[in-house]
């Protein structure tokens, strides 16, 4: 079956505490064959969430590949009769603020507009940001992304690799808020990767980071709009897994404590 990779965005009410993600990580960690199992008869290889405070909001950005789409894979954790997967939903409640109606409307894919993944096994270190898309710039990020999976395409692909990504997708978020531009790369947990690779000269690089600052109001040679603050969960399949810190320590003030 062909592999599918997607990115999904969930709100995190300002009221929800860090320490609640650090029990939610613990709390699967502790019922991994559970998990596995659950991921399984979804068709999940693999599930990596990150937290991030973005200028709409805090959010967590999940990344998932297997062999079905994320919406079939929520609609089957949803109907499974397992426990494990029923605590689930409830505990989306807790972390999320949604009840089980909004989980179901809201537990969908991205629209993903470009996918850059050339990775091996074991999967590398990685990060998330995202980036507010200013008021009136939707179409040119539609237009962005297709010249990025269209007539650029070998240029994107050459960049990645050189910049030390083995996987990078880029999907939009419609939040209440605005729209956001959420990005996976895989290759580095370093968030200056993208800030140093699109600083270099080149014709590609120095479009793709005019691009990005009409598009976002922001400069990504100066770095990362939102970096990544969090990694509550990171799971492959058939790999061992290290239960990752549930918070960075530089981001204390993130979420209340």
């Amino acid at each position: 079956m062909p592999l599918i990779a997607e990115l999904m965005v969930l709100p995190v009410p300002v009221s929800t505490p860090k320490s609640a993600f650090a029990a939610e990580t613990g709390w699967m960690a502790h019922r991994m064959g559970e998990f596995e199992k659950s991921r399984a008869n979804a068709g999940v290889d693999l599930e990596r969430v990150s937290l991030l405070s973005t200028p709409i909001g805090h959010i967590t950005i999940s990344y998932l590949e297997g062999t079905r789409g994320y919406r079939d894979v929520a609609r089957t954790i949803r109907e499974t009769p397992s426990v494990f997967d029923q605590d689930m939903t409830t505990r989306g409640e807790v972390l999320h603020g949604l009840s089980p109606e909004q989980q179901k409307q809201k537990r969908a894919p991205l629209d993903t507009a470009v996918l850059h993944r050339e990775v091996q096994s074991p999967r590398q270190a990685w990060h998330a940001f995202a980036a507010l898309i200013a008021p009136g710039r939707t179409e040119q990020w539609d237009a962005f992304c297709a010249t990025l999976d269209g007539e650029r395409r070998a240029e994107f692909d050459a960049f990645a690799a050189g910049a030390g990504f083995s996987a990078v997708c880029i999907g939009r978020y419609h939040g209440a808020g605005g729209d956001l531009t959420c990005m996976y790369l895989e290759g580095t947990d370093d968030t200056a990767a993208l800030p140093k690779a699109v600083s270099r000269d080149g014709g590609f690089e120095s479009w793709f980071a005019a691009e990005f600052a009409e598009i976002h109001g922001a400069d990504l040679r100066d770095g990362l709009p939102s970096p990544a603050v969090g990694k509550p969960w990171d799971w492959v399949a058939g790999e061992p897994n290290e239960v990752p810190a549930p918070i960075f320590a530089q981001a204390t003030a993130l979420l209340g404590e």
